[in-house]
């Protein structure tokens, strides 16, 4: 990273001496120390572990070919495939930065790869998305090496072996071949995708993009955690709150890097944060975020059999019926082997506003009301008391009515003086400033009209 960055030789000269004293074979390894000698101007040794790195790419023809092989370990602890397609390309950026047209070869069968293990756009971890785009990058900012003479090499797609489109190329030139999209020929069932490059000796990896969306993923054998969660109620009330109950488990023996599980919230259920911060506190968990309506757990590491069972603090917002997405649970750096779980559903009832018995109780507390007779002497107290007609200014005058909330409003609009207000000021106007709750607009211009009758009488 010092060395990407710029640092010199002579700054990490100890350093750097150090891991030229590597003797050890183990791909990943190789890759970074030539990088380093690469980035501080060391090409003599760095070409000697460039071509270390070529013996021990795989070059028979398969699904492995143009691999690294010899790989024990990342800096991450990634698992397979995502370990070799990082050493892999970190190998493609040696021979990219030593000697791209006598390593052409190795570039292309690296590049074509690390394309193969390109899944759904990704190829896989953070980690190795990072590395391979690095190297996809920095080759393409290089001409391709053929020996190809044709002004006009072209490359045609065929799609279950008729012709798609074609589209020709420089041979000289840099970047991203991009093909006319071609989904409405995509119909449903199994088809056979092939692209054919002409008059070009060199090797063109491609990547096919598509998207789909499915309710639940399949569960990967491979995946080396089991994933629970449990809804505490599949009713709630508004306002109410419930549990979700999460148990995750390491099913082998052996102890995990970073683990993460992922649980989907139905909508109208909001997580409450404070005690996802006491997990944390607790170490149940290590750290955690929301994003939409997910909950992300993540942990450092898992013991050998290890199980952590928490609960996720949940309050009812909004009436409904919903259905969460499915939660998952994985390795972090193995984001293809997922263990799947059925998303949540919830029915959130609300809250009754008027009791169902509220007319038999109302009858009983109006009846003395209603059987006064000065129930039928009908009387209007003005809102202002004398005392409240010499104010002058808007601010006491709001503080005197109890509504000196809207002080700011008034104060933003210039209304200081109250002859101004009730000379000028109309519902119209008491709107505009952002007062809109028609109880506190009546409240006003019933108060203007008082106090302007008052003033004028005097």
């Amino acid at each position: 990273a010092l060395t990407e960055w710029g640092q010199k030789y002579n700054v990490l000269k100890k350093e750097i001496d150090e891991l030229c004293l590597y003797r050890g074979d183990d791909g990943y390894l190789l890759a970074l120390i030539a990088l380093v000698l690469c980035n501080v101007s060391k090409s003599d040794e760095a070409l000697k572990i460039a071509s270390q790195l070529a013996s021990k790419q795989w070059d028979k023809p398969g699904p492995d070919y143009g691999k690294l092989r010899g790989v024990d370990t990342t800096v991450t602890r990634s698992g397979e495939p995502y370990k070799t397609i990082e050493a892999t390309a970190l190998a493609v950026l040696v021979w990219c930065k030593c000697d791209p047209k006598r390593y052409a070869k190795n570039i292309d069968s690296g590049l074509q790869y690390l394309q193969k293990n390109c899944s759904f756009g990704s190829f896989g971890t953070s980690q190795s998305n990072t590395l391979v785009i690095k190297a996809i990058l920095y080759h393409s900012c290089g001409p391709l090496y053929s020996t190809s003479t044709s002004s006009a090499p072209r490359v045609t797609l065929y799609l279950d072996g008729f012709k798609l489109l074609e589209s020709t190329f420089n041979s000289s030139q840099t970047g991203v071949l991009t093909l006319s999209p071609f989904h409405q020929k995509l119909t449903s069932g199994e088809h056979t995708l092939t692209a054919e490059v002409r008059e070009y000796d060199g090797s063109l990896p491609f990547s096919l993009g598509l998207d789909y969306n499915s309710l639940k993923g399949e569960n990967s054998p491979n995946c080396p955690v089991f994933l629970q969660t449990v809804l505490s109620s599949e009713t709630i009330k508004e306002g109410e709150g419930g549990e979700v109950r999460v148990i995750i488990v390491n099913r082998t023996t052996e102890p995990l890097p970073m683990t993460m599980a992922i649980i989907g919230l139905p909508g109208g259920l909001e997580p409450r944060h404070e005690k996802l911060k006491e997990l944390v506190k607790l170490e149940t968990i290590d750290f955690w975020e929301q994003r939409g309506r997910e909950v992300i757990c993540y942990w450092r590491g898992m013991h050998e059999n290890g199980k952590v069972e928490f609960s996720i603090d949940v309050v009812a917002r909004v009436p409904g019926s919903y259905q969460a997405p499915a939660s998952r649970a994985y390795l972090y750096y193995s984001p293809d082997d997922k263990y799947w779980v059925e998303g949540l559903s919830v029915k959130i009832d609300p809250v009754d506003t008027v009791s169902n018995n509220f007319p038999e109780i109302a009858k009983s507390l109006l009846s003395p009301v209603l059987s006064s007779p000065s129930f039928l002497e009908v009387s209007v107290s003005p809102l202002l008391t004398s005392s409240m007609f010499n104010l002058v200014t808007v601010s006491d005058f709001l503080d005197s009515i109890g509504l000196s909330q809207y002080k700011k409003n008034f104060a933003d609009q210039g209304w200081d003086d109250m002859t101004d207000v009730c000379n000028n000021v109309d519902e119209a106007e008491l709107k505009e400033m952002g007062i809109n709750l028609p109880g506190h607009i009546k409240k006003l211009i019933r108060s203007f009209n008082e106090w302007k009758t008052a003033n004028q009488t005097k």
